[in-house]
């Protein structure tokens, strides 16, 4: 039986590793209760003792379907790990790189991983060694590229498409533009205000974002403030934005202006009461009329 964590993929990559190697039986859920994680490198485990040589583990007793085989040197990946499907169609394999990079005084491996579904289309790839992750469609389509730092720190580049050719969403550092399907430009998001809290081990973060309609003209304008960065409608790459407005959390801070309307939204969270207060204001000349202000029970998301 093997225990694993993953090499060189991230705390996300690590968890896609784990779900694509497990299955619904025992033997598995022993490993999702028990894996071990050694200084962020992955190791092996056989049974209680780091793998070593050539190992092959299976979903059944009789031991004729493979579940993971391949190489280890005391519990460290030496050649092609592969994970297989109850089918026996490959599901996965793991290649770490010879070479390897310093990062904050330790050693990391490059690796190459690969994921696949159990009709033998490549759903994602991921290359350490280059700084590419790609995601695939089942009709073979590419989804999404990601570049980033070979040490993992910092993303460069992030384009995600409607289908082929058609881009959806392009993020750089601190800037996040979303199109719709005839490639017109419907929203620029801005990330600001980055500050860590040791205590709570949130980062918060500031948002500004431009919207504009049919005819590229700005329609609506806004700002947030939040610290919920693992709400499931966001899109989990470095830095994260939210997928669309309706995504953002109303618990701290949110202010969205419609140029067309003139009306200005306000959502404030009432720490002492658990609620959320809403704001409405019309806009007069150079200022904001308040028109209405409400406080309703806590809302979470929009």
């Amino acid at each position: 039986m093997f225990i694993f964590t993953s090499v060189c993929l991230s705390s996300q990559q690590r968890g896609l590793l784990q779900s694509a190697i497990g299955d619904a039986n025992s033997k598995v859920t022993d490993i999702d209760k028990n894996y071990i994680t050694v200084m962020d490198e992955v190791i092996y485990y056989c049974g209680e003792n780091p793998c070593e040589g050539l190992q092959t583990d299976y979903y059944d007793k009789e031991k004729s379907k493979i579940r993971i085989t391949g190489e280890f040197k005391n519990g460290m990946p030496v050649g092609v790990i592969k994970g297989y499907y109850k089918s026996g169609a490959l599901k996965f394999s793991y290649l770490p790189y010879r070479s390897s990079y310093k990062y904050h005084g330790r050693k990391y491996k490059y690796c190459l991983y690969m994921e696949y579904d159990e009709q033998g289309n490549c759903t994602r790839s991921t290359d350490d060694k280059n700084g590419v992750e790609k995601k695939f469609g089942k009709d073979g389509f590419l989804i999404s590229v990601l570049n980033y730092n070979r040490k993992r720190s910092s993303l460069k580049h992030y384009t995600e498409y409607f289908s082929e050719k058609k881009k959806k969403t392009i993020i750089t550092k601190g800037n996040k533009y979303d199109y719709d399907e005839d490639g017109r430009l419907r929203r620029h998001w801005v990330r600001k205000s980055e500050k860590y809290n040791k205590k709570y081990s949130t980062m918060s973060a500031t948002f500004y974002f431009v919207e504009y309609d049919m005819s590229d003209n700005i329609s609506a304008t806004g700002r947030f403030y939040t610290n919920l960065y693992e709400h499931d409608q966001w899109l989990h790459v470095a830095p994260e934005f939210p997928l669309s407005l309706d995504a953002v959390p109303l618990q701290d801070f949110k202010e969205t202006i419609n140029h067309q309307t003139g009306m200005k939204n306000v959502f404030k969270w009432d720490y002492a009461n658990n609620k959320t207060i809403i704001i409405t204001y019309k806009r007069q000349g150079d200022m904001w009329l308040e028109i209405e202000r409400k406080s309703v029970p806590r809302i979470v998301t929009n």
